[in-house]
């Protein structure tokens, strides 16, 4: 359900993407706040550089910046 609020062309591309996947990992059976956290700090876990684009000192995109830095994965900013 990550896509119900997708406006059209949103679910096409987001369908897309998921079919050219090599693979799909799932944290949640539903999609939730939480899923997402556990997903970024997966993300950051598995990473050895995070490409980044932040705007506000808010939000899951910070936050997930944020854990990057104090995990000691480098950061670009875009």
């Amino acid at each position: 359900e990550q896509d119900k609020y997708f406006n059209k062309k949103e679910k096409e591309k987001y369908r897309f993407l998921l079919e050219k996947a090599d693979e799909k990992i799932y944290f949640s059976e539903e999609f939730t706040d939480a899923c997402m956290f556990i997903r970024n700090r997966y993300m950051v876990d598995s990473a050895s550089i995070l490409v980044a684009y932040v705007r506000e000192k808010r939000g899951g995109s910070y936050q997930t910046k944020s854990y990057a830095i104090k995990s000691g994965v480098r950061v670009i900013d875009v």
